[in-house]
């Protein structure tokens, strides 16, 4: 560590597993006071994880936006209350209406 590095804090982080059985890439947002924060993309039919920082979520509050690539239809999530340690598991399918979302 160099001197004036300050130590990754790893005790509040979340977890977001992202799988995708859409037939497009998506493009995965957590939107806060209509902001688009980018959380990563994700392949057709594969899936992808990313972690999120507690510290960067206003309440422990996230709603999750996914946008497919060359596609105008959005789909999201309602707002998810969150605790450091969770996994936020976000199905989404080809017809996006009818994903889902759960937390461990």
């Amino acid at each position: 560590m160099r001197h004036g590095d300050v130590p990754l804090d790893e005790t509040d982080i979340v977890t977001v597993n992202v799988i995708n059985h859409h037939q497009l890439n998506v493009t995965v947002f957590n939107v806060a006071s209509g902001r688009r924060d980018r959380l990563g993309e994700v392949t057709a039919a594969a899936s992808s994880s990313f972690k999120v920082h507690l510290r960067r979520l206003a309440n422990r509050e996230m709603q999750l936006l996914a946008d497919p690539v060359g596609s105008s239809r959005t789909t999201r999530t309602e707002l998810l209350r969150v605790d450091a340690g969770d996994t936020v598991s976000w199905i989404l399918e080809t017809d996006l209406a009818r994903s889902h979302v759960e937390i461990h």
